[in-house]
């Protein structure tokens, strides 16, 4: 009996609150299906047989699970094993805007309003493409003149906004 040889992917970088997924293959020389397992997996990581060779591993880090994860897949033949081992490096989300609704800049008296739309826009980055809204910042006809929220939320509604992900980091 030859043991089975597995093979992993490389290093893997997540940041917190994105989903990582990624296959564990595994042959045997001898022609069997090997059983694939994950010792010790991390709280909420996933790990799936697929009894055909091939293992499904996902997971959604949360923030509290920032740090380095060294996971170990184990393929067996049922006598003889192979391992390998994944490291993963989960990636706090930033100071901004995680675990919060409306009220993002933390003010003590929680009130929703321009300073957090600053403050996610600061967190972001945004592309807007305008549909039609006249030149001037008084977009919603204030007959004083005002430049307000009124405004901000007419420019918002004549505005595609997009959000482009950033490439996971190396």
């Amino acid at each position: 009996n030859r043991a089975p040889v597995i093979s992993v992917p490389g290093p893997q970088v997540v940041t917190a609150q994105n989903l990582l997924s990624f296959t564990v293959t595994a042959t045997d020389p001898d022609n069997t299906v090997p059983q694939l397992s994950l010792a010790n997996p991390p709280a909420g990581a996933v790990f799936t047989d697929n009894l055909d060779g091939t293992g499904s591993f996902s997971w959604t880090p949360t923030v509290s699970d920032t740090g380095l994860y060294n996971l170990l897949f184990i393929a067996s033949d049922g006598e003889l094993a192979d391992s390998g081992t994944v490291a993963v490096q989960v990636l706090d989300t930033g100071s901004c805007c995680h675990g919060t609704t409306g009220n993002v800049n933390n003010d003590p008296a929680d009130i929703v309003d321009v300073a957090d739309l600053t403050t996610l826009i600061d967190n972001l980055f945004i592309s807007f493409t305008p549909l039609s809204c006249p030149a001037e910042a008084n977009v919603n006809g204030d007959q004083n003149g005002v430049v307000d929220v009124a405004d901000l939320t007419t420019l918002i509604d004549h505005l595609f906004i997009s959000f482009t992900p950033l490439p996971t980091c190396p």
